[in-house]
C-alpha cells in the first residue's frame, strides 16, 4: 500500500502523466488511472518541495539539504546542485535553462550538463528565503520569497523590488503581461501596467500556498483553509473541495483537467 504525506508541489506534462512530491522524500505519479510512487528514499528530514519538468522525459524534483533528482523518462538520478542549503523552487524555461532555489539566498543554474550558482548570488539575493521561481523565457525570470521580495531577471542582471510585505509562495504566469503571485494573509500580486505591481482583493484572510490558471480571466489559487478561488478577471470567488486541510499545490493540463494536492496526502481532481 503507498502512503502519501503532506504534498508539496504538483506538475504534469499531460492529463496522464502527472507527477507530485510530498514531505518524506517520494514522487508520485498519475497515470491517467491510479497514483504510484517512482522514487522513494525515507527520510523524513529530507522534504521534496517543488517539481517540474520541460517534457515527459525531463523532470526535477528539489528538495532539502540541496537536492534535486532527475528523471530521464526510464529512472530518477541524484544530481549534485552545489546549492549548500534547502532549496524550496524549480523551473526553467527548456532543458538547458533550468533554476533552482531555496534558503539562505540560494539559487542555482542548471545549463544542461551541471549545475552551477548564478553569478553574484550573495549580493543579489542575500540570506532571503526564497520560495518561488517562474518566467516567461531564459530573459525573464521571477523569484519570489519572504517579506515581500520579488526579483526579475533579465538576461543580464537581477532586479528587485518590494510590493508587499507577505510572504510570496507561488508564481505563476502565461507571459510576461499576465504574471500572478500567491502569498500569505490572502495575498495575491498581479504584474500590471508599468511592470507595477497590483494587489488583488481575494476575500481570504489566510495563507494562498500556489496559483495556476488557463489565462489572465481564469486563474486558481490553492488555500490554507481547504478552498480553491478563483478569478475570472474581476473578482475571486472561493469553492469548496471538501478538504479539511491545506491545499499547497495546483496544476491543470486544461480548465476542465485540474489537480490540487496538499497535506496529510490530499490529492483533488478537476476532470472529465
Amino acid at each position: 500500500m503507498v502512503t502519501f504525506d503532506n504534498l508539496k508541489a504538483i506538475w504534469g506534462s499531460s492529463p496522464t502523466n502527472v507527477f507530485a512530491v510530498d514531505y518524506n522524500y517520494q514522487i508520485l505519479r498519475y497515470d491517467g488511472t491510479s497514483w504510484t510512487s517512482v522514487y522513494s528514499q525515507k527520510s523524513p528530514y529530507r522534504a521534496l518541495r517543488d517539481v517540474w519538468g520541460s517534457s515527459p522525459t525531463d523532470v526535477f524534483a528539489a528538495g532539502d539539504h540541496s537536492t534535486i533528482v532527475h528523471y530521464d523518462g526510464a529512472k530518477w538520478t541524484k544530481q549534485s546542485s552545489g546549492a549548500n542549503n534547502h532549496l524550496r523552487a524549480i523551473w526553467g524555461s527548456g532543458p538547458t535553462d533550468v533554476y533552482a532555489a531555496g534558503i539562505l539566498g540560494s539559487v542555482v543554474h542548471y545549463n544542461g550538463f551541471a549545475w552551477s550558482q548564478v553569478p553574484n548570488m550573495k549580493k543579489t539575493f542575500g540570506s532571503k528565503t526564497l520560495s518561488t521561481v517562474w518566467g516567461s523565457g531564459p530573459t525573464d525570470v521571477y523569484i519570489a520569497g519572504d517579506t515581500g521580495y520579488i526579483f526579475r531577471y533579465n538576461g543580464v542582471f537581477w532586479v528587485s523590488k518590494k510590493p508587499t510585505s507577505a510572504d510570496l509562495t507561488r508564481i505563476w504566469g502565461k507571459g510576461p503581461a499576465d504574471v500572478f503571485i500567491s502569498g500569505t494573509s490572502g495575498t495575491v500580486l498581479r504584474l500590471g501596467p508599468g511592470n507595477t505591481w497590483q494587489s488583488l482583493k481575494t476575500n481570504t484572510k489566510g495563507s494562498i500556498y500556489s496559483v495556476w490558471g488557463t489565462g489572465p480571466s481564469d486563474v486558481l489559487a490553492a488555500a490554507a483553509d481547504g478552498t480553491v478561488i478563483r478569478y475570472d478577471g474581476k473578482t475571486w470567488k472561493a469553492s469548496s473541495t471538501g478538504a479539511s486541510t491545506p491545499l499547497r499545490g495546483i496544476w491543470g493540463s486544461s480548465a476542465t483537467d485540474v489537480f490540487v494536492v496538499g497535506d496529510d496526502g490530499a490529492i483533488l481532481h478537476r476532470g472529465p
